[in-house]
């Protein structure tokens, strides 16, 4: 009886276990986990409100100034900081062979004026000295026309020679070519100074601008002059309003990125923006709201 019992119990488990088997079977498999695709990192990030990119601020004239000629520099009239006009002399080199050839063309100049005035006056006019009145002829030069003529045309070549000596000589000396801040000043009196070697850094900090330094050649594509942006200036903890004035058309490298320069200008200038500010502007792109 007992055997018959245990037997009993046994095809019991069995018949437990075998349901439970195939039970498992018939439930769906666990989904696996769908892959994140990987993001690559990009010089901008294009949002629905616009492309993003960092950025810095610029002055929107700004010049490396240097002689068109080598020697040593006389003297420096200026120094960081200095405001200057447009024509303003701002250093001045030694260059004693073209102050030589100036001066020469100035005394020839004088010269060529005495000898062309000397055929403008009549040679038969009565001595001034005398006290008695002249009785002799008094019309018609004693020279003939030819001088007259001739010394015209040295006249002309003297006034020639001094205008081709004091360009020469203005090589030597370096102008400001705009109003403008003295920003940086490489020499000083003494110094040699080569040809086309900077010499003062000059700019316009009255009208400064916006500089892109990381948009990425996906995003410029879809940038036009005209578009309105949004200038985040971190030193100033403020937002402004600004423009896309132009798009360079020649890529540059970030590190192996590609990226363009965008410049845009401000609405209205900000107070106490300074050149080299950092700053991360927005784009809006059209259709944007």
């Amino acid at each position: 009886m007992k055997s018959v019992r245990l037997l009993a119990v046994k095809k019991l488990f069995c018949l437990l276990a075998l349901t439970g088997l195939l039970t498992a079977c018939e439930l769906p498999a666990k989904p696996l986990p769908t892959p994140t695709p990987a993001v690559s990192d990009s010089p901008t990030t294009t949002l629905s409100s616009g492309v993003v990119a960092s950025a810095r601020v610029v002055p929107a004239q700004v010049s490396e100034l240097s002689f068109l000629l080598s020697g040593r520099v006389k003297e420096v009239l200026v120094q960081p900081g200095d405001r200057v006009q447009a024509g303003q002399i701002l250093a001045v080199l030694e260059a004693p062979a073209l102050d030589s050839s100036l001066a020469q063309a100035e005394a020839a100049l004088r010269a060529a004026q005495i000898e062309y005035e000397y055929y403008l006056v009549p040679r038969r006019q009565p001595p001034v000295f005398l006290k008695k009145p002249w009785k002799g002829p008094t019309a018609g030069p004693l020279e003939p026309p030819e001088r007259k003529a001739l010394a015209s045309a040295q006249l002309v070549a003297a006034q020639a020679a001094l205008e081709s000596a004091r360009a020469s000589a203005k090589q030597a000396v370096l102008e400001a070519p705009f109003d403008g801040v003295v920003t940086k000043v490489a020499k000083t009196a003494g110094e040699v100074a080569g040809v086309a070697q900077p010499v003062i850094v000059l700019a316009n900090l009255d009208h400064l601008q916006i500089e892109t330094t990381d948009l990425g050649e996906r995003d410029v594509a879809r940038l036009r002059p005209g578009q309105m942006a949004q200038v985040f200036v971190e030193a100033l903890d403020e937002q402004f309003t600004a423009r896309v004035v132009r798009i360079e058309p020649r890529a540059g490298r970030d590190g192996s990125d590609v990226v363009f320069r965008v410049i845009l200008a401000f609405e209205s200038q900000p107070t106490g923006l300074l050149w080299g500010m950092n700053a991360e502007v927005t784009i809006a792109l059209a259709g944007d709201s």
